[in-house]
């Protein structure tokens, strides 16, 4: 089998199997007035994303979670900074849940 180097990635080949937004009868795909806004702001100097391999590569053999920086869902501003707003409320009540399913 040949080796990732060896594969060379071409944003219409790792798109390929993507669903396209138009097709589902969603207001998506370009970035335009009343489209959803869904996107995410990769840190590119994450060590994960070293070497510099290609931005397609990388994002697809190398890039985890962590790599994510921001993430927009329909405009709205989930998580910036990798700071989610409510974090420690929404920890603190998986917790109490937890223990709670414990005991039964």
């Amino acid at each position: 089998m040949p080796s990732r180097s060896q594969v060379p990635s071409t944003p219409d080949q790792d798109c390929s199997s993507w669903p396209k937004p138009r097709r589902a009868g969603l207001p998506a795909g370009e970035l335009r007035e009343d489209n959803l806004a869904d996107l995410i702001l990769v840190d590119l100097d994450h060590v994960q994303m070293i070497p510099h391999h290609g931005l397609i590569n990388n994002l697809v053999y190398s890039a985890h979670s962590g790599c994510i920086d921001t993430t927009i869902c329909d405009g709205k501003i989930l998580m910036r900074n990798r700071i989610v707003e409510g974090e420690a409320e929404v920890k603190r009540k998986a917790r109490e849940v937890a223990a709670s399913l414990l005991r039964r």
